[in-house]
């Protein structure tokens, strides 16, 4: 397989956006600035003093962290705002087809959400993000396990097993959670 660099040079000369000369101009002056730098660290000494965060310019110590002061912010959510958003987080609408295995995951976050007792990390998470959201706080999650649901845990969006219907947890479920 040809390289990437061979791939796109070939698209740009075809489609005229650059010529043979730009690109030679571009690649000498890539390996240049390359080449000069590789030199440069052949013979570089850096000093204890590069590996300390304080001396890098615009990011604090650890000390200075310590005694800076932050305005407390209460995070606490009530308890029946919790067990609500977590059974509307483990619920879809009767009409839908969830996958069994999927079915079962839900049901049993269902159920530790009723005992209040054996609540996973992924029944948490999905609770601290309906909670965020009732709040009004925007709440991005991206990658393939979000809504595919990787290891039985995000499961943020469902697929009908029949119509192939998404059904958005956060969305439907939570919208008017608080």
């Amino acid at each position: 397989m040809k390289p990437i660099i061979e791939k796109y040079t070939e698209q740009l000369l075809a489609e005229g956006s650059v010529t043979q000369a730009e690109i030679d101009q571009m690649k000498s002056r890539i390996m240049g600035m390359l080449e000069e730098e590789y030199e440069a660290s052949k013979t570089y000494k850096g000093s204890s003093k590069e590996w300390v965060s304080s001396s890098w310019q615009g990011h604090k110590s650890p000390s200075e962290l310590a005694f800076e002061t932050v305005s407390p912010r209460t995070t606490g959510v009530k308890k029946d705002v919790l067990e609500y958003i977590g059974t509307k987080a483990a619920s879809y609408p009767k009409d839908f087809t969830v996958h069994p295995n999927l079915g079962r995951v839900l049901r049993a976050r269902e159920q530790s959400i009723k005992d209040g007792e054996g609540i996973d990390w992924a029944t948490a998470e999905s609770m601290a993000f309906g909670s965020l959201l009732a709040e009004g706080t925007h709440v991005r999650l991206s990658g393939q396990d979000v809504e595919r649901g990787t290891f039985s845990q995000r499961h943020a969006l469902l697929h009908d097993q029949k119509t192939v219907i998404t059904f958005d947890i956060y969305f439907r479920n939570l919208n008017t959670c608080l």
